[in-house]
């Protein structure tokens, strides 16, 4: 638990210190939603107010268990292999375990979100010698 919790504070500082040297000098601030040893749901936006003001999404938004969780479990991950490996079989991002995690809490979420926020989620598991790590965004437009 210490170890995610340090690995999760390292990338962290290293994105925002990245983000800060960057040529572009966007920055973010977010809220969180909940957060949890292993998986973390937030809320993200644009630190400036100019930039933060030229996102509009339809928030907040109401879902319903069912629709989300279909969502979810139609996300798939194709990876990418050379030209000359075989290529493996699309998976889905989350397990039904990660789904009835998620879902709740990113329906709390999308109701919570501002106009100018979109839904952010990291999750972390153990794989082989280190971890798989599945992070993303989320918003409705339209």
């Amino acid at each position: 638990m210490l170890r995610f919790a340090l690995m999760r504070t390292l990338i962290v500082t290293a994105t925002l210190l990245a983000l800060s040297f960057g040529c572009t000098g966007i920055s973010f601030v977010s809220r969180p939603v909940r957060e949890e040893d292993s998986w973390l749901v937030r809320l993200q936006t644009y630190a400036q107010a100019d930039k933060a003001g030229e996102v509009r999404y339809d928030h907040p938004a109401q879902w319903s268990e069912q629709d989300l969780s279909a969502v979810l479990s139609r996300l798939y991950l194709i990876e990418r292999v050379g030209m000359l490996d075989k290529q493996p079989q699309p998976r889905p991002v989350f397990s039904p375990e990660d789904i009835g995690q998620l879902t709740p809490v990113v329906r709390e979420a999308f109701r919570l979100a501002k106009p100018h926020e979109w839904v952010t989620f990291y999750m972390a598991r153990p794989a082989g010698q280190g971890e798989e790590v599945t992070s993303g965004a989320l918003y409705v437009e339209e």
